[in-house]
């Protein structure tokens, strides 16, 4: 594979702060715990509630889906599980202006792992649910919802292959299309966005499992391949979150790999395709890149991990290119905690997930303060 040297940032685009420092104002936190093994997978806003998702894995080893949703404020509304099969992983959440929840994930029915949909209405009661049968297993890692329907994207294994996948359902969860795409031996989308204009934009692992790549697609409205992008540090890579800026631009998190460095970058492209600009945050900082949010305004805002010596904390960043200065917020425990996914409704909302030193994890979302600018 062709190696991709990465720029840095050190006083051009991001000014890394000293491990312990930024952290910053902290409005509430929210521990989501169902007394099992809680992992965090997905965070919408519909701009008045949030709802977040993850999974809970039993003593047992069977898992479920916990949807959870809470006023802005962090006031509980209601807490959901769902499950069909004795395996069901949630994956992502998105939210309608109606206060709809969509959640997509995983779940093992009959011996067949599948994509699943369901529909939450405002008060956690379920409108439709939908399972989605595409070869001969499939995964799903992503959704977004757009005017005409819903998005899921993810993977599906056929045989020997692995491809990612991408899923058009209508508005009542019925399939439109749904295609397959064979970038490498090893594919799978793990999240995606969607343009006012109907385009969407794929961000996934492709190449070997030993040295995945990071890789952006833009499809057409119809699902046809426009172009596709690779990130490739010479080592593993790992995909986090895409958007959509105000310009129309694609931006995008991940994590580059070099021995035993790990480093949040930040990919930049023009709609047609043209690398605008690679970055990385910090210039020594140990740092995982997981999900990317944008805003109407044009700001633009990361969460990962930060590594230490001891643990990793959550790490939260406004991403400013050619700026002297950034908004940093991070959150820590007395142990590991990771960014899963990030929304910004005037303040910023994280949710992550809380490695316990007891073992098992918990969920945690996190309201970081954001003063106006």
């Amino acid at each position: 594979m062709k190696r991709t040297e990465l720029l840095s940032v050190a006083g051009v685009v991001l000014l890394a702060l000293v491990l312990g420092c930024g952290s910053g104002p902290v409005v509430w936190t929210q521990v989501i715990d169902c007394g099992a093994r809680e992992t965090a997978a997905g965070l919408a806003t519909d701009g008045v509630n949030l709802v977040a998702v993850g999974t809970k894995t039993l003593e047992t080893g069977r898992s479920v889906w916990v949807i959870q949703a809470a006023r802005l404020d962090g006031r509980l509304l209601w807490r959901r599980d769902y499950s069909q099969g004795e395996t069901s992983v949630a994956a992502d959440v998105a939210m309608n202006r109606r206060g709809e929840a969509f959640v997509v994930g995983m779940s093992e029915i009959k011996d067949r792992k599948m994509c699943v949909v369901v529909k939450f209405r405002s008060d956690g009661n379920i409108a439709w649910q939908r399972a989605i049968a595409v070869g001969d297993a499939s995964r799903p890692n992503g959704i977004a919802l757009t005017d005409e329907g819903i998005m899921v994207c993810g993977m599906v294994k056929n045989k020997d292959e692995q491809d990612m996948l991408v899923t058009f359902l209508d508005p009542d969860g019925k399939t439109v299309w749904s295609k397959n795409y064979n970038f490498g031996p090893i594919d799978e989308a793990t999240g995606l966005a969607v343009h006012q204009e109907g385009d969407v934009v794929l961000i996934g692992q492709a190449g070997t499992a030993e040295n995945p790549d990071i890789l952006l697609a833009r499809l057409n409205s119809k699902g046809d391949t426009v172009w596709t992008r690779r990130y490739d540090s010479g080592e593993a890579d790992r995909a986090g979150g895409v958007a959509f800026d105000v310009f129309g631009n694609i931006v995008a998190t991940g994590t580059g790999r070099s021995g035993d460095s790990a480093r949040c970058v930040i990919l930049e492209y023009h709609p047609d395709g043209e690398l605008i600009r690679k970055a990385a945050y910090g210039e020594r900082a140990q740092a995982q890149g997981r999900a990317i949010a944008t805003t109407p305004g044009g700001d633009i805002f990361v969460t990962g991990s930060l590594q230490g010596p001891q643990r990793s904390d959550i790490l939260t960043f406004q991403y400013q290119p050619n700026a002297i200065s950034i908004w940093e917020r991070t959150y820590g425990a007395d142990t590991d905690v990771v960014g899963v996914d990030i929304v910004v409704q005037q303040d910023v909302f994280v949710l992550g997930t809380i490695e316990k030193k007891t073992g098992g994890s918990d969920m945690v979302m996190v309201r970081f303060f954001r003063p106006e600018s």
